[in-house]
């Protein structure tokens, strides 16, 4: 007999808690750009939220993958993309 592999409810409720986290770090971060600021470097949106570069790095990545940023790797900057 084959049983199916269960997972533990506490894991599971773990991990969609730190995906919830995650997006709201990155909603949070799409609210530093401003209409006059559409290219931010990643130290400018840690200053302003208050965040270390990893996290940033983490949300920024993605916010690309999703289409919300552009990255630009010769600046280390980010960029909203129109939408």
């Amino acid at each position: 007999m084959i049983q199916a592999k269960r997972c533990h409810p506490a894991e599971s409720t773990d991990r969609q808690y730190s995906e919830t986290l995650k997006i709201m770090v990155a909603l949070r971060m799409l609210s530093c750009f401003a209409e006059e600021s559409q290219t931010l470097t990643s130290d400018e949106i840690g200053g302003q939220l208050n965040l270390p570069a990893a996290d940033v790095t983490r949300a920024a990545t993605k916010l690309t993958h999703l289409g919300y940023l552009a990255a630009d790797s010769t600046r280390g900057s980010w960029t909203r993309t129109p939408r």
